[in-house]
């Protein structure tokens, strides 16, 4: 039963991240099951993308 509740859950979350890659021009997908270690991804990338900016546009 367990095993199943599970399966189904992954299924779900599959689809969601399908979805969602769909509504988005680039999406930025960090290869990690680790919340903290996906939320620091997403930080570290976004202040990797303001400096690619702010140089583009300032220099």
């Amino acid at each position: 039963m367990q095993n199943s509740i599970i399966s189904e859950l992954k299924e779900s979350i599959e689809v969601k991240n399908r979805v969602i890659k769909e509504l988005v021009n680039l999406p930025l997908v960090i290869p990690s099951q680790n919340t903290p270690r996906i939320q620091e991804a997403h930080i570290t990338s976004g202040h990797i993308i303001c400096t690619l900016v702010e140089k583009v546009l300032f220099t």
